[in-house]
């Protein structure tokens, strides 16, 4: 028997090896087909091992493909979010651009100086020469003038007093208020040059009055921030004391007016972040002991209203040195304005909605943006900023600033007329 196991093992492996040669299969493929078989039936354990290496790698190529889909969406919805940003600002510089031409459009329509203004500026220039004023000139020592009429005058009023309307009901005539601040403003549209003209409140002209009817009574001399008080506390206050520095500017065309209570001044300086001024006087000392001379303070609010707004009751000169705080306020308040527009043409409008329930204007988006972007364009510093000269007395126990003719009338000339 066991012989014949032996013969038969042997027949068998013959039989292989002739399988072998027959079919050209080398020994070591067969080692590798045995191998391969073995595994293939293993056991359950290695049908498992096979597919979870299978799903492994299904995994890691879901993973990978959704990266990269996000990738590729991201990218999409950044660029969308880009082209949409891109299109906002787009049409926001045009709006913006719209707003400047439909500005400048209106600001151009004002009346051009009628003949009394040339005739009466004639005359003060020289009452005995009768060949002083011909055909819209004007001759001053030698020299001929003639009205520009490139530049646009603006009234700019800062009032004493609420000037919302419903604070305005029942006002009496002649108690409706005060326009403590007066700023002529005059831009001349063909060189962009702006010139701000400080006004004294306590400059004596001819005001009209009103009774409380409304009905007109007459001119007399007072202070001119009286006109104010002659009105509704409204459009009609503006409109009187509009009237009242056109008359006192031998005639002048003022093309629009803006007027802001002293509450606006503080909403105002909390939009731009606060302004920055240094203290040249001792004023604010004693209450205020950081607000000394020298001192630089950052004003917002109240404080900013206080400052621009408070003075010495009891002194005949005390408008004067608020004037120069007034002043000083204004200039870093718009430097500070037009630096931030320099970044955003927006500001100037942002602004004036922040603003707009303190102020009573006929001025709107339009005009506002234009005159933003030409001193944006051709720059503001303190020589814009010019004051009348003249002295101060008192006068019924009141201040009254008279002007110096001779000066008023050279800033004049030299504001709004054009040498021939």
């Amino acid at each position: 028997m066991a012989d014949e196991s032996r013969t038969g093992r042997h027949h068998s492996h013959r039989h292989t090896r002739r399988h072998i040669e027959h079919n050209e299969i080398s020994e070591e493929e067969l080692q590798n087909l045995s191998e391969e078989l073995r595994e293939a039936i293993g056991g359950e354990a290695a049908r498992e091992k096979r597919e979870e290496d299978k799903a492994r790698h299904r995994r890691r190529t879901s993973r990978s493909s959704r990266r990269k889909k996000k990738k590729v969406n991201a990218g999409r919805v950044l660029l969308v979010i880009l082209a949409v940003l891109a299109g906002i600002a787009a049409v926001a510089l045009l709006s913006i651009l719209i707003l400047q031409r439909v500005g400048q459009s209106r600001l151009s329509q004002q009346d051009t100086a009628p003949d009394v203004t040339a005739s009466r500026m004639a005359e003060a220039a020289d009452p005995e020469a009768e060949a002083s004023y011909e055909e819209g000139l004007i001759r001053y020592n030698g020299e001929y003038y003639r009205y520009n009429e490139d530049i646009v005058t603006i009234l700019f009023m800062g009032i004493d007093r609420s000037v919302q309307e419903e604070d305005n009901q029942n006002v009496v005539i002649g108690e409706s208020g005060q326009a403590d601040t007066l700023i002529l403003g005059v831009v001349d549209r063909k060189n962009g040059k702006i010139t701000l003209i400080n006004i004294s409140r306590d400059t004596i002209a001819p005001v009209a009055r009103y009774n409380t009817a409304g009905e007109y009574v007459d001119l007399m001399d007072m202070q001119i921030c009286l006109a104010y008080a002659f009105g509704d506390g409204q459009e009609k206050s503006c409109e009187n004391v509009v009237r009242a520095v056109s008359d006192y500017f031998y005639g002048i065309p003022i093309a629009a007016y803006a007027a802001i209570d002293y509450e606006g001044i503080g909403a105002l300086s909390e939009v731009v972040g606060g302004v920055d001024v240094t203290i040249t006087d001792d004023f604010f000392t004693e209450r205020y002991p950081e607000m000394a001379p020298g001192n630089t303070v950052t004003l917002m609010g109240r404080d900013a209203i206080t400052y621009v707004r408070s003075r010495d009751a009891y002194s005949y000169t005390a408008n004067n040195d608020r004037m120069q705080r007034q002043k000083q306020f204004l200039l870093a308040l718009i430097r500070k304005t037009l630096a931030a527009t320099r970044q955003n043409l927006s500001i100037p409008l942002a602004l004036y909605n922040s603003v707009s329930g303190y102020m009573l204007t006929d001025l709107g988006a339009g005009e506002i943006t234009y005159l933003a972007s030409q001193a944006v364009k051709y720059g503001f510093d303190e020589e814009n900023m010019r004051s009348i000269a003249g002295e101060i007395v008192e006068l019924d126990q009141h201040a009254a600033f008279y002007p110096d003719e001779k000066k008023f009338y050279e800033l004049i000339l030299e504001v709004f007329y054009n040498k021939e």
